[in-house]
């Protein structure tokens, strides 16, 4: 899974929880329990087919965990670019809070490659309890303008929530702080 707590020399974010959101209407049925009457298909392979599939799996594994990797770094970097603007919105607003949507694309091929699309500042907040005003049900779960992918491409988006680091040292030493969001 991506990590998507990054941090900037001063700023740092968090993907949004549930709990931080308004609740939403539910209608409609329950999940389906179809699965349970599925017939079971061929379990036997030859030894030699399990081997060979465990050591692809292990090497698709490892470039998926690479991949991973590498879009928490365009993440961390979108940040430390834009720091400076995120810093100047929220002073300018009087504001604590950020709220920002990152998107990516994950391919559906045998090896899952996710590719950075774009990340957008969405606007400032006064503290963590008010996100719902950007983060409207209308924004989360409306209708939108996405581009079409190629070939089974899913696109994604996560919703991340941040703010300034507070240094809180015990007794007033530097050496000794934490981080904390909104």
């Amino acid at each position: 899974m991506v990590d998507f707590s990054v941090s900037s020399p001063a700023l740092q974010m968090e993907p949004v929880k549930q709990t931080d959101l308004p609740p939403v209407r539910r209608a409609g049925r329950g999940p389906s329990y179809d699965y349970f009457s599925y017939q079971s298909g061929p379990r036997e392979f030859a030894a030699r087919g399990q081997a060979m599939g465990a050591a692809a799996s292990l090497f698709r594994m490892f470039s998926e965990k690479a991949n991973e990797m590498s879009l928490t770094h365009w993440l961390q970097r979108w940040l430390r670019n834009n720091e400076a603007h995120i810093i100047r919105e929220m002073d300018i607003n009087h504001h604590s809070v950020f709220v920002a949507q990152f998107n990516y694309s994950v391919s559906d091929g045998e090896t899952r490659v996710l590719m950075a699309r774009g990340a957008y500042l969405l606007g400032t907040v006064p503290n963590r309890t008010d996100i719902g005003k950007i983060l409207t049900p209308q924004v989360l779960y409306g209708p939108g303008m996405h581009e079409t992918l190629p070939n089974g491409t899913l696109f994604q988006m996560v919703y991340l929530v941040g703010g300034r680091k507070q240094q809180i040292g015990s007794a007033g030493n530097i050496g000794s702080a934490s981080s904390l969001v909104g």
